[in-house]
């Protein structure tokens, strides 16, 4: 990051750093050069350690399901849910 890019870009607010974190861009300098770490998990949730390998900041950023689906048993037999498409062919 140049000096010239740190003058002219917006602060980091709550509001844009999620902005630039859904997009997959670094919420300091805008660079689309993101590397993270392993994923983590426990009790619902889902998280990983991100730095941007331009300007090297880093954050931590968190994940949570859009839905749920594919529920079965030990057997691996599929239990459908109600309201749930039991057509298998059907993809959305």
């Amino acid at each position: 990051m140049t000096e010239e890019t740190k003058d002219t870009m917006e602060p980091v607010t709550p509001r844009n750093f999620a902005e630039y974190a859904r997009d997959g861009g670094c919420p300091v300098c805008g660079s689309d050069n993101i590397e993270g770490d392993s994923f983590d998990t426990g009790q619902g949730e889902v998280g990983q350690e991100q730095f941007c390998g331009s300007c090297g900041a880093g954050w931590y950023a968190y994940y949570e399901a859009a839905y749920y689906g594919g529920l079965h048993d030990t057997t691996g037999r599929r239990i459908f849910i109600e309201g749930e498409s039991t057509d298998l062919t059907e993809t959305s």
